[in-house]
């Protein structure tokens, strides 16, 4: 390694250049013996050494195009909640999205309830779940005439705790 910063240096060139080029022999070599052993020790060797190299170079450019860019997305909702509120987001907090996103909403969805929360003046996850109830209401209601989200529950929660609290049995009659 200090080689290769050293060899960097000496020719002006980017570390990055430099280790990038290193993992590129690192992962290429192997490949490259293969198929010098395939052409040179088989009569089929060439057509399969062509096919060897194609796989490769097609996996190797769609897993290091893929994945930094899934990452990229995965992070970016997060870092527009951190921006937009101007603070690190909780454990928890990560979890409430992420919840969100099992739920079905897209990430365009809930950014957008994001902008529209802090557009009210309201900073809170919370805000922002009710503005995605909201609008997951108006859309059952639009394609349905009904939703399953309903606000009334949320009134209602008082009224079922006094109704479980309930004694229903006289514990005296043993």
């Amino acid at each position: 390694m200090k080689g290769a910063v050293a060899l960097a240096r000496r020719l002006n060139v980017s570390e990055l250049v430099i280790a990038s080029t290193i993992i590129a022999l690192g992962t290429g070599l192997p490949t490259i013996a293969v198929n010098l052993f395939l052409v040179l020790g088989n009569s089929n060797g060439v057509d399969v050494a062509i096919g060897n190299a194609l796989g490769t170079n097609f996996v190797n450019i769609g897993l290091g195009f893929g994945i930094p860019a899934l990452l990229l997305t995965i992070v970016t909702k997060y870092e527009v909640f951190e921006k937009e509120l101007s603070r690190t987001l909780s454990p928890l907090e990560f979890s409430i999205i992420n919840e969100w996103i099992n739920f079905g909403y897209s990430d365009e969805m809930i950014i957008n309830a994001l902008k529209e929360a802090i557009s009210k003046n309201k900073r809170s996850l919370r805000s922002v779940d009710k503005i995605l109830l909201q609008w997951q209401t108006r859309d059952d209601m639009e394609k349905e005439g009904y939703s399953a989200v309903s606000e009334k529950w949320n009134k209602d929660i008082e009224q079922t705790i006094k109704i479980a609290k309930t004694k229903w049995v006289d514990d005296d009659e043993k």
